[in-house]
C-alpha cells in the first residue's frame, strides 16, 4: 500500500540495452539508527585530480570520464607499487554538469552512476598498469538509497570486488558525502569477455 513498482526499458537503435525494476516508497515511520562509518580518507580539497597523477595522454581513457571530476584517495603515484594494489576503488567523484540535483530522480541517478561505474575500477586496482585482455559488462545492478545526495557536491565511492572466479566477479559499493553520511549502497556482478 505504501510502495509503487515501475518497469523501465531502455532501447538504443531498436535494441534493448537496459531493463530495470524500480520500487519507490513514500516517507514512513520505522526504527531509526545509523551505524554506518565512512572510511577515513582525506577530503577532496586535500587531494589532486587524476589528471595530475597520471602520465600525459593517459586520462581520460574513455570520453565518459569527462562527466566526472575524479580525485583518488589511494596511491598517489602511477603505477602504484604492488604492495598498494587491491581489488578496491575509493575516489571522490563530482559530476561536471551544472544540473540541479534537487529533483529526487536525478539525484538517485547520480548514485546509480557512481555505484555502477565502480565495478571495473574495483578489479583493475589489483592490476594497475598491466594490460588486462578483458572487459566486464555488468550483468545486474542493485542500489538502495538511504538519504538524498542533493546537498553534496563531491561523493566518495567506496567499492571492493573481493572475489573474481570462473569468469565472473561481484562488487559492492557505498556512496558517502564529505560529512560522513551514507547515501546509497549497492553492487552487482560482471562477466568477463575477451577484448
Amino acid at each position: 500500500r505504501g510502495a509503487s513498482a515501475y518497469r523501465v526499458e531502455m532501447c538504443q537503435e531498436g535494441r534493448p540495452i537496459l531493463d530495470a525494476m524500480v520500487w519507490t516508497v513514500g516517507a514512513g515511520e520505522g526504527l531509526e539508527y545509523d551505524e554506518a562509518q565512512m572510511p577515513s580518507v582525506p577530503v577532496p580539497d586535500e587531494l589532486r585530480p587524476i589528471e595530475e597523477l597520471t602520465p600525459p595522454g593517459v586520462w581520460p581513457p574513455f570520453p565518459f570520464w569527462r562527466n566526472l571530476d575524479y580525485k583518488p584517495t589511494g596511491p598517489t603515484e602511477w603505477p602504484p607499487p604492488p604492495e598498494e594494489r587491491a581489488a578496491a576503488w575509493r575516489p571522490w567523484l563530482r559530476f561536471t554538469s551544472d544540473r540541479d540535483f534537487a529533483d529526487p530522480w536525478v539525484d538517485a541517478a547520480r548514485s546509480i552512476v557512481v555505484i555502477d561505474v565502480a565495478s571495473w575500477p574495483s578489479v583493475q586496482g589489483r592490476y594497475a598498469d598491466e594490460h588486462v585482455p578483458y572487459v566486464a559488462p555488468t550483468l545486474d545492478l542493485n542500489v538502495a538509497f538511504h538519504r538524498p545526495t542533493s546537498e553534496a557536491d563531491w561523493l566518495l565511492c567506496d567499492a571492493t570486488a573481493p572475489v573474481s572466479t570462473a569468469g565472473l566477479f561481484g562488487w559492492n559499493a557505498r556512496v558517502w558525502s564529505r560529512n560522513g553520511d551514507l547515501h546509497a549502497s549497492g553492487g552487482g556482478q560482471c562477466r568477463y569477455r575477451k577484448l
